[in-house]
């Protein structure tokens, strides 16, 4: 977001930062999944089932922050909104 700023910024230099999101918000997400499909197999949501654990998980503060912190690039994305305030997450 900071970058976006810059007035000076090339069309090159802005679609690179642009790829560059693109590229650790993807990342990111991939990693935000594959917790999510194997917080069973940790002691603490393994106990409580696979629907329930994983329930449990997707409720703990530290998931609830990677996710808001990762979604505003796919909603702009899938929605072509502009959504500069969520960039700040």
């Amino acid at each position: 977001f900071i970058v976006s700023t810059e007035p000076n910024m090339t069309d090159e230099q802005t679609e690179f930062f642009h790829m560059a999101e693109a590229v650790t918000s993807s990342v990111f997400l991939a990693e935000l999944l594959a917790r999510f499909i194997t917080v069973t197999e940790s002691k603490k949501y393994g106990s409580q089932g696979p629907i329930m654990g994983r329930w449990e998980y997707m409720k703990s503060f530290a998931n609830i922050i990677d996710t808001v912190a990762t979604l505003p690039f796919f909603v702009e994305l899938i929605t072509g909104w502009d959504l500069p305030t969520l960039t700040y997450l």
